[in-house]
């Protein structure tokens, strides 16, 4: 999988990380996201026209940590490093 760009905002109280990458000619985009109590997780697929989504946490068999903005900076960091490792995982099986 390669990737084209990542743009990470970890602050306090909030993160936002997104990653593009191009897998086997198909554009893919990871976004993690944690705020007031709230952390989602997903990946979309480009079609051509617009983004449609094609996996989330649940996907993976992980619920949504409600705790999420309450961790440090670095915490919120690693746990997006470790959610999009195992989305990619997931892709290269799907694909």
């Amino acid at each position: 999988m390669k990737e084209i760009i990542r743009n990470s905002i970890h602050v306090n109280g909030k993160s936002y990380d997104s990653l593009f990458c191009e897998f086997k000619g198909k554009k893919i985009r990871m976004i993690y996201e944690a705020y007031n109590a709230n952390e989602l997780c997903y990946v979309e697929i480009f079609n051509g026209d617009k983004w449609n989504p094609f996996l989330n946490l649940l996907d993976l068999g992980i619920l949504n940590e409600k705790s999420a903005y309450i961790w440090s900076e670095t915490k919120r960091k690693q746990r997006s490093d470790d959610l999009f490792e195992k989305f990619k995982v997931m892709i290269n099986k799907i694909l």
